[in-house]
């Protein structure tokens, strides 16, 4: 949705500016400058949702900067002598140069996490998490040359020739940006996260129309076919296996999760209505005895008042014999259960209390918080420091209630949360450690 989003804007942005951007384009370039220092190196945690969810997340995913990409890349791809042509190829240079600016708040603000990481601990990273970072390292190596290049100044200083031939690491540039989204959005959409199967098609069909449509131009320019019918059949399906492809590679590959976490709850809403209705059911039986005793007629009462005390006093003497009976069956009861709970917690694995501990995650600390009554393992709270904290609640709500369950840590990690699941895992069982008699 934020891409869809970021598309439009530039569109916007492109129709209504794109005089102003030729002819002063630092007046656009200082301030993109500014709100990339601001997103990317300030928590903006107490912000209202909107503008977290929709502004600044507009930079900091990268989805603004490349929302301008496209519009730079679609410009070589559209048909010579059209009016977006004549339109977008006088600003492309400025435009390439503010997508890179804009780019940068992404770059620079999971940098300070995640590059550091790939140096600082690297028993942590996974796959998806390596080759990310790699194909990130090798975006900035190409896209920090050619924005540089791109200025007016420093083009015309440069051999024609070369100039061109340097940018044609701009194809190679664009082809990285699309995977860089697949290696991230996939395995999201795989693990069944919600909106990520919607991105990965409105990001292919941009990427994809234009690798098809810019080879196109290209097989036209070089070629020159009489006619263009089997050209387009042939682009025609080349797009479409490739968006029938990305469909079947992202689609959800297991409900596990979704599956798991709704039994957990439907159980754990049974018991708490169990437990209600027993006590609805308890207060209810105590109001109807209350209220189950006729009122005597008045013109009655005189004459059995005789009667109803010596009654009264007969079921005194025999409620008060049973109280006494049940009062001494009860202490004895108690006593047994005492006796039995005594010889419980002394044979308990773990000593009843709080146990704290935490342990690595994805990209951050996962700590919990171990509560152990009568000697087992009662209930399980954590919380994560990780970025993305979806990743720590797929695990938390699979893991947990399987460890309650069974009363140890051997347990199934949660399909792309491995990472969240094993560092559950691991805090419970260093809380455990601490908690054994």
């Amino acid at each position: 949705m934020l891409f869809v989003i970021a598309l439009i804007f530039a569109c916007i942005f492109i129709y209504f500016f794109k005089n102003p951007l030729k002819k002063y384009p630092f007046l656009f370039f200082v301030p993109a400058i500014v709100a990339v220092v601001f997103t990317s190196m300030f928590d903006f945690k107490g912000a209202p949702e909107f503008l977290n969810d929709y502004v600044i997340e507009l930079f900091r995913s990268g989805v603004l900067g490349t929302a301008f990409w496209c519009m730079v890349m679609w410009t070589g791809a559209l048909p010579n002598g059209s009016k977006l042509i004549k339109a977008l190829m006088p600003i492309r240079a400025e435009l390439s140069i503010l997508a890179a600016i804009l780019t940068l708040s992404h770059a620079i603000y999971y940098g300070k996490t995640y590059i550091l990481k790939l140096f600082s601990l690297p028993k942590t990273i996974n796959a998806v998490f390596l080759w990310s970072c790699i194909v990130v390292i090798i975006l900035l190596a190409i896209m920090l040359p050619l924005t540089v290049i791109s200025f007016p100044k420093i083009r015309k200083k440069m051999n024609p020739k070369l100039w061109k031939n340097i940018q044609k690491a701009a194809y190679i540039f664009y082809a990285l940006i699309y995977v860089h989204i697949m290696i991230i959005f996939v395995p999201m959409a795989r693990a069944g996260r919600e909106g990520y199967l919607f991105s990965i098609i409105a990001y292919s069909l941009v990427f994809i129309g234009y690798a098809v449509f810019r080879i196109r131009k290209w097989y036209i320019l070089k070629k020159k076919p009489a006619g263009k019918k089997l050209l387009n059949a042939v682009c025609s399906g080349a797009f479409a296996f490739g968006m029938i492809f990305t469909v079947m590679l992202s689609a959800p590959a297991n409900k596990i999760n979704s599956n798991a976490i709704a039994e957990n709850v439907k159980k754990e809403n049974v018991q708490s209505q169990i437990a209600q209705e027993t006590s609805a059911e308890i207060l209810i039986s105590d109001e109807k005895a209350e209220t189950s005793i006729p009122e005597e007629k008045r013109e009655k009462q005189t004459e059995s008042v005789i009667e109803e005390s010596t009654e009264i006093s007969a079921e005194i003497s025999a409620e008060t014999e049973q109280s006494e009976a049940k009062t001494t069956s009860a202490e004895t009861t108690a006593n047994e259960s005492s006796q039995t709970s005594l010889s419980q917690t002394e044979n308990a694995k773990y000593k009843d209390g709080m146990y704290s501990a935490s342990a690595y995650g994805y990209d951050g600390e996962i700590s919990v918080t171990v509560t152990i009554k009568n000697g087992v393992i009662a209930m399980i709270t954590g919380e994560t420091k990780e970025s993305d904290p979806w990743y720590y609640e797929q695990a938390r709500d699979y893991v947990i209630p399987q460890i309650l369950n069974i009363q140890n840590c051997d347990v199934d990690a949660v399909s792309g949360a491995t990472y969240s699941s094993k560092a559950i895992m691991d805090a419970v069982e260093k809380a455990l450690e601490s908690a054994k008699n």
